[in-house]
C-alpha cells in the first residue's frame, strides 16, 4: 500500500509514474525541420516582405522566434494565397512597429488570444 505523501512524489516533468513505474507518452518528431535564422530570412523575402536590416531581423528572430512573430505578421498576409504571401509593401519593420503597439495582457488578465 502506497503511503498518502509517497503518491504526491510521483509526478515527472516529460510523464507520469503509476504504482513507481514510469510512464512516458510516445515522442512525436517534429512537423517541419528546423531552419537557421538565414533561412527564416530568405523564407520571408520569398514570400514578398522587405527586409533592409538583416541584423535586427536575426535578433528579433532569434529572441521572439519565427513562430511568435508570425502572430504580429498574419495581418501583412494575402487572404487567399496557399503559401502565405504578404501584401505589397509589406516590411519587417512594419511588423516590428505592430509588435510593440501591441500591449502584453494585464495582470491577472483571464481572455487569451
Amino acid at each position: 500500500r502506497l503511503a498518502s505523501t509517497d503518491f504526491g512524489r510521483q509526478a515527472h516533468f516529460a510523464g507520469f509514474s503509476i504504482l513507481g513505474l514510469r510512464v512516458n507518452p510516445p515522442r512525436k518528431s517534429p512537423a517541419k525541420p528546423a531552419t537557421t535564422l538565414d533561412e527564416q530570412i530568405a523564407l520571408l523575402r520569398r514570400r514578398g516582405m522587405t527586409i533592409v536590416d538583416e541584423d535586427r531581423a536575426r535578433h528579433y528572430l532569434g529572441h521572439l522566434n519565427y513562430y511568435r512573430l508570425r502572430g504580429y505578421w498574419m495581418g501583412f498576409e494575402q487572404p487567399d494565397g496557399g503559401e502565405h504571401p504578404f501584401q505589397p509593401g509589406t516590411t519587417f519593420e512594419a511588423v516590428i512597429r505592430a509588435l510593440r503597439l501591441r500591449p502584453p495582457p494585464a495582470a491577472g488578465d483571464q481572455r487569451r488570444r
